[in-house]
């Protein structure tokens, strides 16, 4: 059965028996767990596994001290001198005489014995090493991911910012081809809009080519509120007629090219003034710019 959650005892064993400190039972009962389908173990493990072979190859060698050599000679020595004791103090067979195999001698289980806090104490420090050290390791890949992203991202604003610079060039240059192109025509007019109340600083300009009942329409205003649309007009003595809507980019910019109605044969002025979503069929709010013809 998967667990939901671990609790500090199962983190404790996975730890454990990523380093090998588990006793041969435990890891057979850990084993037969993992393999019911318990994703929750079976990633811990995976987590302090991956941890241990970190360490391994992140870790630099360490001398180990000079007196662990003169130690482990010693303790060579005194095994050796103790078996040796044991061995010529046993009485030998008799010739001739079969061995008693009666009676059975059970040697005592030390590790049985032992304390148990005795057997945790290693255990659990390295554990506690590991859990400290996959810490450590963690900030650390946090702190490189944190600043691999924020590299991206001002690298990426960078190149949004490159963007648009470009694609705001290449608008330009083609608006001016445009204008340029229609100016060359001759028997055109231009129309000066000028900022209103509402927006003092907008401005704009309306190519006529005349001939040709075309308009180049260039205009610069402020970024249309949620749920409103700028709406250009052609202004008669006696009425105002719908020229369209005007689309913006995000600089506040609108160029669009429109035919102006040839049964407008006393067109008074051009305007733009800012309408409820989808526009309106009479101009409802203030003008924003505004130019006589």
């Amino acid at each position: 059965m998967g667990h939901e959650s671990l609790t500090e005892e199962e983190q404790e064993r996975a730890a454990l028996y990523a380093i090998g400190a588990l006793c041969q039972q435990d890891i057979r009962a850990l084993e037969y767990h993992l393999s019911q389908g318990c994703d929750a173990c079976r990633n811990e493990v995976a987590q302090f596994q991956q941890v241990v072979g970190l360490l391994g190859s992140a870790s630099e060698p360490v001398e180990p001290p000079a007196q662990l050599r003169t130690a482990l000679a010693e303790r060579i020595r005194k095994e050796s001198s103790a078996t040796t004791q044991r061995r010529s103090s046993s009485p030998s067979p008799s010739f001739g005489r079969q061995p008693d195999t009666s009676t059975v001698v059970a040697f005592p289980d030390r590790s049985a014995s032992a304390p148990r806090g005795s057997r945790i104490i290693v255990p659990w420090a390295i554990a506690a090493a590991l859990l400290v050290a996959f810490g450590s390791l963690f900030l650390m890949m946090q702190g490189q991911r944190r600043e691999m992203l924020a590299q991206r991202n001002a690298l990426e604003n960078e190149l949004a910012v490159s963007r648009d610079g470009n694609e705001r060039l290449a608008r330009q240059l083609d608006e001016s081809n445009q204008v340029t192109s229609l100016l060359a025509k001759g028997n055109t007019k231009t129309i000066d809009l000028a900022g209103q109340a509402p927006a003092p600083n907008a401005s704009g300009h309306v190519y006529w080519d005349i001939p040709g009942n075309k308009w180049l329409v260039s205009a610069d205003l402020p970024p249309a509120p949620e749920g409103k649309v700028y709406q250009l007009w052609f202004v008669t003595p006696t009425a105002a007629i719908s020229a369209g809507l005007m689309k913006l980019d995000r600089t506040g910019h609108s160029f669009s090219k429109l035919d102006f109605p040839a049964s407008i044969s006393n067109l008074a002025a051009a305007a733009i003034t800012l309408e409820p979503e989808g526009g309106s069929a009479q101009p409802t709010m203030p003008i924003y710019v505004k130019g006589t013809s």
